[in-house]
């Protein structure tokens, strides 16, 4: 075969390939919402449907666990804030359990608040060694269970020697089941590096628009992990099974000036909201305690953003998973519903700048930001 032939099949194979690639899934507009609760959050929020279709919410920069009850309007606090046996101090989750009870995960005070299916708070339970610090910097962290009340959560591994702090490039993915057997279900890449720390300054280097996998539970503990490189949907089952389903098509996005801005504006935020919950909880421990002073170093950004635009995937109550993926423009909120083989079987879109939060009985809850970049919490149907 000569150099032209060969030439010639390269440009043919690329012509029927790069259609594919960009041959994405309309997404269908979520419709109007059916409601949304009056008073306003600062977020981020975290909320579970209770029975009786109240909502649970907790409000990290408020610092508050409460009942929103859309029927009436009425906010009321579920539980104080505090070290007491029914507080809390911090949230890293809240998740249902068995039986319709809650378990919120408060790393701060290395324990799980249990509420009853009506958000009243019974007790707390202790994680293991939970007065051993660098023990804190190898647990892992919990985001999901499923219906019999297995745990899913991500291992980062973390150290500290000699006041330098070390991260490993991975991410483990740990199943606990309720008789405190875990396993490994996978490992993803990690893209953070440490901070360095010298003196009273923290230099941080987040990653630009790295490829990030993202992963979730369905109701019977089946696990869907997408690969962020090529959005490969994995399904890795209860009895150890995987499979692999088709990639998804995804549109080619070039990362812009604009989105390198936006992207910093939106860690120096974050950043600050951070700092300003440290400093609160500073201004109450012992006297002595300053600040750091946090440097944010500018990343080295990818040419092209990666498929995937977040890590967590939430099920509904049609048993679809919700992948937040990459429209093909900024103002594309984007969602991929694959099914519980990992098939893509639809695709939704929110509103500019909308939040997904979790769902209901029938309905999606989705998070609406004002121009003071304050949180308002919509219902909407389940399309």
């Amino acid at each position: 075969m000569s150099l032209v032939e060969r030439c010639a099949l390269v440009l043919i194979a690329l012509t029927v390939a790069l259609p594919a690639a960009a041959q994405q899934r309309a997404a269908r507009a979520i419709g109007k919402p059916l409601a949304e609760f009056d008073e306003p959050f600062t977020g981020p929020l975290r909320l579970v449907e209770l029975r009786d279709g109240r909502l649970l919410v907790h409000d990290g920069g408020e610092k508050r666990l409460v009942i929103a009850d859309f029927a009436t309007g009425d906010v009321s606090d579920a539980a104080r804030l505090g070290a007491g046996p029914l507080e809390f101090q911090t949230a890293t989750a809240l998740l249902r359990g068995p039986g319709d009870s809650i378990r919120l995960h408060d790393l701060v005070q290395s324990r799980v608040l249990l509420l009853s299916p009506e958000g009243k708070p019974l007790r707390t339970e202790p994680f293991a060694k939970a007065n051993d610090m660098m023990a804190m910097l190898k647990r892992p962290l919990v985001r999901e269970t499923d219906r019999v009340g297995t745990t899913y959560a991500e291992l980062r591994e973390m150290a500290i020697e000699g006041g330098k702090m070390t991260m490993s490039d991975s991410v483990v993915l740990i199943r606990t089941r309720s008789n405190g057997k875990a396993d490994t279900l996978a490992k993803m890449p990690s893209y953070l590096t440490a901070p360095e720390m010298t003196g009273s300054s923290i230099k941080l280097r987040f990653p630009g628009f790295p490829p990030m996998d993202a992963w979730g539970v369905f109701p019977d503990g089946r696990v869907l992990i997408v690969r962020g490189t090529t959005y490969t949907p994995e399904i890795h089952l209860a009895d150890g099974t995987r499979r692999t389903a088709p990639a998804i098509a995804f549109p080619v996005v070039r990362v812009t000036a604009d989105d390198r801005k936006k992207l910093m504006d939106e860690l120096r935020g974050g950043i600050e909201k951070a700092m300003a919950g440290a400093r609160s909880m500073a201004a109450d421990a012992p006297s002595g305690i300053q600040m750091p002073k946090i440097e944010l170093i500018e990343p080295e950004w990818q040419t092209h953003k990666p498929p995937l635009a977040g890590t967590v995937i939430l099920v509904d109550g049609k048993n679809r998973a919700w992948v937040p993926a990459l429209g093909a423009t900024p103002a594309v909120v984007r969602f991929d519903l694959l099914d519980a083989e990992g098939r893509a079987v639809d695709a939704i879109a929110l509103p500019d700048g909308a939040a997904l939060l979790g769902f209901g009985k029938g309905v999606v809850y989705v998070s609406r930001k004002d121009a003071d970049d304050l949180l308002y919490v919509q219902r909407y149907a389940l399309p």
